[in-house]
Parts: C-alpha cells; structure tokens; sequence
C-alpha cells in the first residue's frame, strides 16, 4: 500500500520524536543512575575519610599509641627527626616502638589494600616521609585545598587502578603539635590530606551492565513504538482512505437515489460523447422523466415521493446494460448514456425500462404504479457538443408526455 506523502511526513515526524523521546528517557535514565552510583561511592569515601580523620585524631590526642617492636612493626626513624624517641624499653627487657597517627593510618591502609577495594594516603605539599609525596592528583588536589576547598573528589587512576578518589583536609590541632610544634605549625594551620581511593571495579561493572540493561529496554521500547506508530499509522491511512472514498463518491453521486448526480452524470456523458466521435462508435442517450410525479407528491406526501423516486432508480437500473451510464439532471428527471447504442438498440432499451417501471408497483405505497415517459436521441456525425444531443433528446421526451406518457419517442 503506498502512502501519501503527508502520512509518510506524519509517519517520519512521529518516528523521530518516538526516537528522540526513548533516546532522552533511557539516556536520562541511565545518567541517574550514574550520578546514584558515583554519590555512593563518594558517601562510601567520605565515610571512611571521616573514620581516618577521627582515628588520627584519638591517636593524636593520646600521643600515639605502642606497639610491640618487632621485623613487621619497625622503629618510626622520622620521628627522631622531630626529636621524638621512638622506642621505651619495658622492664622485661621487650622494646616497644611509637605509631604516630601517620604511621597508624599508613598501617591500616596496608591491611585495607590487600582487600584491592579501599586503601588511604597521607600525602603533603611540605612532606617528610617520602613515603606520604602526593602523585599529580593529589597535587591538585593540595593546591585546591589550600585555596580554601576542604574536600576535592574525582575519578583517576591510583596506582593502575580506576578509583574514585577524596581529598579530604588535614588540619593542626593540639595533638599534632606534640610532634610538629618544632616545625612553626600553629593550631588550624592546613597540613595536607588524606586521600582515600575506593576502587570502581565494582561501580563500573554495575554501570556497565545499567547501560547494556537500558540499551536493551531502550531498545526493545523503541521497536515496540515503532511497530505501534506502523499500525496506527495504516490503520490511519485506511480510514483516510475510506474517508476519501466516500467523500469521491458522495461528490458524484445523487444523496436520494443513489445514481449519479448531474455534474458525474454530465462529466460521464462528455467523456462518452468524446470516445464515440474519436473512434467512430455510435452512443445514444435517453432521456427519462416521471409521469404526474407532482400530483404523486401532492396527494401522498413528499416522503412517498421520495421512495417513488429510489424505487424508480432501482428499477431502471435493473433494465439497462452493465455499462450504460444513469444519472439525476434534476427533480424528477433522469438521463440515461448508453455506449455503443445506436438509436435502434436505445429505442429497444427505453421500452424496457418503461416495461420495467410499470410493472413494478412501489413497495413503499402498495397499490401505486408509477409510469415514465422516454426520449431517445442518437449523436449524429456532425453533433457539435452534448449539449445539442441532450436538447435533441429533452425535445424527444416533450413529444412523449405530449403523446399520452409512458412511452418512447426518438429524435
């Protein structure tokens, strides 16, 4: 079925904003859901952020805590450097070594590590530990926060590993003092960062498989769509063109009687009239009129006159050819076009009609015949336009209702 150029306009309209509107609802969808994922793994890293700086600061408080000193629990050798003594000796003759809040957090994050999913640094711009030199990160990281920002967060790589990564403050308090006091720090001076860094190997395959999930969704949303507007749209077309079927026909046809009405009935003759004289075909017309149709309406009321007229039509229809042409020109007038009839054979036609119309009493009034008067004109070789053939065949019908109706007379 081809489509008309406005529905396939309609049809692709529709498709793109079908197309546009799935693209926007999964893509924001699948945006949201990324923006979900990333908060928890900030909450996630600002939490053990917010634990780390917390322990430090109990560590801090207390002046570190001991431990006993062994292979895996070695001298602190920095301190020695703020002037701290890292190590006691214990009546028993065991030695135990210092664990500042740095080392401490250094420790637990070497625990956390081996896990692969949460690991901490305590990184500077002014360090002592090499061990606690920022990588380019948190390079910026530290300019920022000196800039005022008390956390900086982001997705980078650490140590090869996708990770989302915190920067959170490290400020002087009482407790640093005890070791940094030598060092010119003063009470909420900014000393650096700790960085937490929450491995995204998780939160990826999870984003991952949200996007293949959606496109799937998107997908299958979309072909459903389309599939639908499909349908809609041919079941439009076809009511569009029924709709054009029956206003085409409603344009050529008599609402009364269902035959065709003057202009069709004109239109046809003139393309016949054409025909005829281009291939030398004879084509004759009959010209029809109801007998006493006033005094039918006058005496039965209009309704009867109308179903005197349906009647009439379909009887005339039953007695003409498969191909003649009937048509309404006005009231109670009719014109029948036959094609290929020469006056003789549309002589022989009309009374045939008349034949039919007289022995059919209408069905609406019982007891009511109705009778009709014919003129039959034939074109001539040198008929100029419909217009003589059909007054030649109007002058015909005169002489017929002159002559007592219900009869033929020809031109």
């Amino acid at each position: 079925m081809t489509q008309p150029v406005g529905v396939r306009v309609f049809r692709l309209q529709m498709a793109s904003l079908i197309v546009l509107y799935t693209v926007l609802v999964y893509g924001g969808i699948f945006l949201l859901t990324r923006a979900l994922l990333l908060d928890s793994v900030h909450n996630q890293a600002a939490s053990y952020a917010s634990l780390v700086l917390d322990t430090r600061s109990w560590n801090a408080s207390h002046g570190g805590v001991w431990v006993f000193k062994s292979s895996d629990s070695p001298s602190n050798p920095y301190l020695t450097q703020l002037g701290v003594s890292p190590d006691i000796h214990a009546q028993d003759g065991t030695t135990l070594t210092l664990r500042d809040h740095a080392t401490m957090t250094r420790e637990i994050s070497e625990v956390s590590s081996t896990q692969g999913r949460v690991w901490f640094h305590l990184t500077s711009l002014d360090y002592i530990n090499p061990a606690n030199s920022p990588d380019s990160w948190e390079r910026t990281a530290l300019e920022r926060i000196q800039k005022g920002e008390a956390n900086v967060a982001g997705v980078s790589s650490d140590g090869g590993v996708r990770a989302y990564r915190l920067a959170a403050a490290l400020t002087v308090d009482a407790g640093c003092l005890k070791c940094h006091s030598a060092q010119g720090y003063e009470l909420g001076d900014n000393r650096g960062a700790v960085t937490i860094s929450v491995a995204m190997r998780d939160t990826d395959a999870q984003m991952r498989l949200t996007g293949v999930a959606l496109t799937g969704f998107g997908g299958l949303t979309l072909a459903l769509s389309l599939l639908a507007l499909s349908y809609l749209t041919s079941k439009m077309q076809q009511r569009i063109e029924e709709a054009n079927m029956q206003l085409a026909h409603a344009a050529i046809t008599d609402a009364l009687t269902g035959s065709l009405n003057r202009g069709a009935t004109l239109a046809r003759l003139a393309e016949e009239f054409e025909r005829a004289r281009r291939e030398k075909q004879p084509l004759s017309v009959i010209m029809l009129d109801l007998d006493n149709f006033k005094r039918i309406n006058d005496t039965y009321g209009h309704a009867t006159g109308d179903c005197a007229l349906r009647e009439f039509v379909e009887s005339v229809k039953a007695s003409v050819r498969a191909y003649d042409i009937v048509g309404r020109i006005g009231g109670e007038e009719f014109l029948i076009v036959s094609p290929g009839a020469d006056s003789h054979t549309a002589y022989g036609l009309a009374l045939r009609v008349l034949d039919g119309i007289r022995s059919s009493p209408l069905v609406c009034k019982v007891g009511l015949t109705i009778t009709a008067s014919a003129g039959v004109a034939e074109m001539t070789p040198t008929e100029e336009s419909i217009d003589t053939l059909m007054g030649r065949a109007d002058a015909a019908l005169y002489r017929a209702k002159d002559n007592g109706r219900d009869r033929v007379e020809t031109a």
